[in-house]
C-alpha cells in the first residue's frame, strides 16, 4: 500500500470521529446558548477535518468543512445566531462528507458538491468570500479515487487502539514470559530430580548386589560400615529429595498461580483491544435511512445516540443486518407519508432514533419510532390463521406475548410484498442473530405513537462469565449476567397458587420452574435437596424467574463456541464450552428459557409435599440449658419421625439458626446469656428467619408472660406444668 493509500486509510477513521463529534456536538443539540468549552471543541473538530482533508487532497470535503469551520468561527464571535437554520445548514454539510465519502469509497462518482457549497456561501454572507480557503470550483476538482483492489479486505482495514491499552498488552506479554521462565525453572529441577532418582535406584540396587556377599563375610565390623555408608547415603538423599520436592512444589503452585492471572489480564487486555466503537460500524446507517427515506417519500428527522460506545466488533459486525432491517421495517411500516401524518394530527417530519447504551456487560440497542406502531389486532388475526395460536389463546394473550409472535419466520402482517417488506423473514432473522449472540430481542410498550424495538446481547463473545449448574446429572451453563441471584429455600415455603409455585426471595413471592423442565428433560416435579429447593434467578424482561436446579457447582469464564449446524427457531441452546476434563457443556440462553413461559403461567408443580416430608423429614431445633429436657424432647421427637437438633441457651440457637436455619424452634425462655424472649425477638427482626415458627415451652405461666410470648411472635406458648408430650406434638403438626 502506498502512502496516498495509507492516507486515505487513516483519513476514514479521522473522519468518522470528526463528523460525530460535530453532530453530537452541534447538529444534533437542543437550540439555546451552547457553552464556550463546547463550542471551542466543535470548531476544533471542523478545522481538523479540512486539514486532513487537504493532506489527502479530498478538495470536496475540504471545501465543506471549510465552510463548517467559517460558520462556526461567526458563531463563537457572535455575530451570528446559534440558530435552527445554523444548525440545519452543518446537518447537511456533514451528511454531504458522509455521502462524498461513502461513494469514493464504493469506486463511484461522488455527488457534485458545488449546490451545497453555494447554499451555504449564501447563508454566510461576506465571511464566505473573506475566508481564506478552497473555492467552489477547486471543490469540483475530480479526486483520485483508489483502484478496488486497493480497499482493504474485511478484518484487514486500521484499528484505532489507545496507547494505553497496547502498553497494557506489552506488559501482560513481558510478565507472562517471566511466567514461563518460572516454569522452566521448575522443569529443570524436575530433570535433576530424575538424576538424583536414578544415582538413588543404583545405590539401592548395588545396596541389594552386594549384601549376599557381606552376609558371609565373617569381619562384622566391614560389614556394618559398608551397609551403614549405603544407608546414609540413601537417607541423605530421601532428605534432600523430600526438601527439594517440597520447595519445587511451592514454587510451581505461585508460578502456576501468577501464570493464571496474567493470563485473565491477558486476556481482558486483548477484549479491551477489540473493542471498537459503534460510529466505526454503523457510521453508515445515516446515509442509508436517509436515502431510504427519500426513495419512500418519507420526510424523518433520524437521531442516533451512543455512537462512542464501545463493543467487541464481532458483535457489531453480526448487529448490522438486524438493526439494517428494523429501521427499515420502521420506514416501511411505521412511519406514515406526510399527508397521512397530517391526518393523523401528527408533525409531518416523522422520528426515528437508533441509539446504543452499555448495561453492566452487555450492549442495549434500541430503535424507536413515532409511527403506526404494531397494529396488534392483525397480528392476532394472522396467528390464528397460521394456527400459531388458537383463538381463544389469542383472546386472552397479552401484546407483549402476540408481539413474539411477529419474531417467527414467515410471519408478516403486510398486505403486499415489495422490495422493502412483506416476506416475513427479516423478523425472525433479527431474532436468530440476537439468540446465537446469547441475548434477546422484544418489542417493548411505550407512550404515544410508535413502536420500540430492544436488542439485548453481550458486549464482548471473547469470552463470558458462566454460572454452571447441575439438573438430572447433567451439567448446563448459564450467563452469569442474566442471574440476579442464588438461592436456597425450604421447600415447606413454597407455596401452590393456582398450579403454580412461587417461592419467598426478598419479601417477594417469585414464579418457580424447574430447568430440566424447560431444557425438556423429563421431569417428575421440581427436586428437593436435604429439604431445600435450590434456584438461580434469572433477570428476564417478563420479570425475575426462579429457575430450580439439582445443584449450584462454580461460576466460571470460558469462550462460548457455536453448536457447529444450524438450531430451530426459539432453541434454547446457545452453544457450549469445554471444560478442563474433556467434558462439554450446554450453555442456555437464560432469556430463551424464560420467553418460552407465559407471562401468566410463570410457575411449576413442586413434588407432593407429603413424599417431600417421608424423604427430608422437618428440621426441629430444640433449645434448652437442662441437658434432662433437651435430651427428652429430642427422644420424643425423633421417635415420631423429626429431625432434631439442640442447643444449650438462647445465643447458641442463633449462631446456628443463622448457619443452617430450621423448619422449626422448640425453646425454654429462662436461659443464661440470650433467654427465650431475647431469641423470639432476635429471629423476627431477622428477615431471613423471621419465617421461623417458634414454640415456647417453660414453666412462666404468668398472664403478662404469655401475653409477651405472644406479642414478640411465638407460634405457641406451653407451660412445663402442664406439659403433655401428645400436646407438643399435635401443635407441632399444626404448625407445620
Amino acid at each position: 500500500m502506498d502512502l496516498q493509500q495509507r492516507l486515505l486509510a487513516a483519513f476514514r477513521i479521522e473522519c468518522r470521529e470528526h463528523l460525530e463529534h460535530i453532530r453530537s456536538h452541534f447538529v444534533d443539540c437542543e437550540e439555546g446558548e451552547l457553552a464556550r468549552p463546547v463550542m471551542d471543541e466543535v470548531f476544533r473538530h471542523a478545522h481538523s477535518l479540512k486539514g486532513a482533508a487537504r493532506a489527502t487532497d479530498l478538495r470536496p470535503i475540504e471545501a465543506m468543512a471549510h465552510r463548517m469551520e467559517t460558520m462556526l468561527a461567526l458563531i463563537r464571535a457572535g455575530t451570528s445566531p446559534f440558530s435552527v437554520e445554523a444548525r440545519k445548514l452543518a446537518g447537511k454539510l456533514v451528511d454531504a462528507v458522509e455521502d462524498w465519502m461513502a461513494a469514493f469509497d464504493a469506486g463511484q462518482e461522488p455527488k457534485d458538491a458545488e449546490p451545497l457549497l453555494k447554499e451555504a456561501d449564501a447563508c454566510l454572507g461576506s465571511a464566505a468570500a473573506a475566508s481564506p480557503g478552497p473555492a467552489v470550483a477547486q471543490a469540483k476538482a475530480a479526486p483520485r479515487q483508489p483502484a478496488k483492489s486497493a480497499q482493504p479486505k474485511p478484518g484487514d482495514e486500521p484499528l484505532k487502539v489507545r496507547a494505553r491499552s497496547l502498553d497494557r498488552l506489552l506488559l501482560s506479554a513481558g510478565a507472562l514470559a517471566g511466567g514461563g521462565a518460572d516454569q522452566l525453572a521448575v522443569a529443570r529441577r524436575l530433570r535433576h530430580f530424575e538424576d538424583v532418582l536414578g544415582d538413588l535406584d543404583r545405590a539401592w540396587r548395588h545396596l541389594q548386589t552386594v549384601a549376599p556377599d557381606l552376609k558371609r563375610r565373617h569381619d562384622f565390623e566391614i560389614r556394618d560400615r559398608a551397609v551403614e555408608r549405603q544407608v546414609e547415603h540413601i537417607d541423605k538423599t530421601l532428605r534432600w529429595l523430600g526438601s527439594e520436592l517440597s520447595a519445587v512444589r511451592q514454587l510451581q503452585h505461585k508460578s502456576a498461580w501468577a501464570v493464571e492471572q496474567m493470563a485473565l489480564e491477558l486476556r481482558q487486555d486483548i477484549r479491551e483491544v477489540r473493542l471498537v466503537s459503534v460510529d466505526s460500524v454503523f457510521a453508515g446507517f445515516r446515509k442509508m435511512v436517509r436515502d431510504l427515506a427519500g426513495d419512500m417519500g418519507r420526510d424523518i428527522d433520524f437521531r442516533t445516540g451512543g455512537f462512542d460506545v464501545e463493543a467487541d466488533r464481532q458483535v457489531l459486525d453480526s448487529l448490522r443486518d438486524p438493526v439494517m432491517h428494523l429501521l427499515r421495517n420502521a420506514l416501511g411500516h411505521g412511519i406514515e407519508s406526510p399527508e397521512q401524518r397530517k391526518r393523523a394530527q401528527k408533525p409531518a417530519t416523522g422520528r426515528l432514533s437508533l441509539s446504543f447504551a452499555v448495561e453492566g456487560l452487555y450492549l442495549v440497542v434500541t430503535i424507536d419510532d413515532d409511527g403506526k406502531g404494531l397494529d396488534l389486532l392483525r397480528i392476532r388475526e394472522q396467528a390464528v390463521a397460521r394456527d400459531l395460536i388458537d383463538a381463544g389463546e389469542a383472546d386472552e394473550a397479552t401484546p407483549v406475548e402476540l408481539s413474539r409472535l411477529i419474531f417467527t419466520p414467515g410471519f408478516s402482517t403486510a398486505a403486499k410484498v415489495d422490495d422493502i417488506a412483506g416476506r416475513g423473514m427479516g423478523m425472525s432473522v433479527v431474532y436468530e442473530v440476537v439468540a446465537r449472540l446469547n441475548g434477546h430481542a422484544q418489542w417493548q410498550p411505550k407512550e404515544g405513537p410508535g413502536t420500540r424495538f430492544v436488542l439485548t446481547v453481550p458486549l464482548s463473545v471473547s469470552s463470558q462469565r458462566l454460572l454452571l449448574v447441575q439438573c438430572q446429572d447433567q451439567v448446563f451453563a448459564l450467563a452469569a449476567e442474566a442471574v440476579g441471584l442464588l438461592a436456597k429455600v425450604s421447600a415447606k415455603q413454597v407455596k401452590q397458587v393456582e398450579g403454580r409455585s412461587l417461592i419467598p426471595i426478598d419479601d417477594v413471592q417469585m414464579p418457580l420452574r424447574g430447568l430440566d423442565e424447560l431444557v425438556g428433560l423429563p421431569s417428575s416435579g421440581i427436586g428437593v435437596t436435604g429439604g431445600y429447593v435450590l434456584a438461580a434467578v434469572v433477570k428476564s424482561p417478563q420479570g425475575p424467574v426462579a429457575l430450580a436446579v439439582d445443584q449450584l457447582l462454580e461460576v466460571t469464564e470460558a469462550v462460548v463456541k457455536d453448536v457447529g449446524f444450524g438450531l430451530p427457531h426459539g432453541s434454547v441452546v446457545a452453544g457450549g464450552i469445554l471444560r478442563p476434563d474433556g467434558s462439554v457443556v450446554v450453555v442456555l440462553n437464560a432469556y430463551e428459557l424464560i420467553s418460552q413461559i407465559g407471562d401468566e403461567d410463570l410457575g411449576g408443580r413442586l413434588e407432593d409435599q407429603a413424599e417431600i416430608r417421608k424423604t427430608t423429614a422437618p428440621v426441629i431445633l430444640v433449645v434448652d440449658d437442662s441437658i434432662t429436657t433437651r435430651t427428652l424432647e429430642k427422644s420424643i421427637l425423633e421417635a415420631h419421625g423429626y429431625t432434631v437438633r439442640v442447643a444449650v441457651d438462647g445465643l447458641d440457637a442463633l449462631i446456628q439458626l443463622k448457619a443452617d436455619p430450621a423448619d422449626l424452634v422448640v425453646s425454654d425462655v429462662e436461659m443464661p446469656r440470650i433467654d427465650g424472649f431475647a431469641l423470639l425477638k432476635e429471629l423476627k427482626q431477622d428477615r431471613k428467619l423471621a419465617q421461623i415458627p417458634v414454640i415456647l415451652v417453660t414453666s412462666l405461666k404468668r398472664n403478662e408472660d404469655i401475653e409477651r410470648g405472644f406479642e414478640l411472635g411465638a407460634a405457641a406458648y406451653l407451660v412445663k406444668q402442664k406439659f403433655d408430650q401428645s400436646e407438643l406434638l399435635e401443635t407441632i403438626k399444626q404448625i407445620l
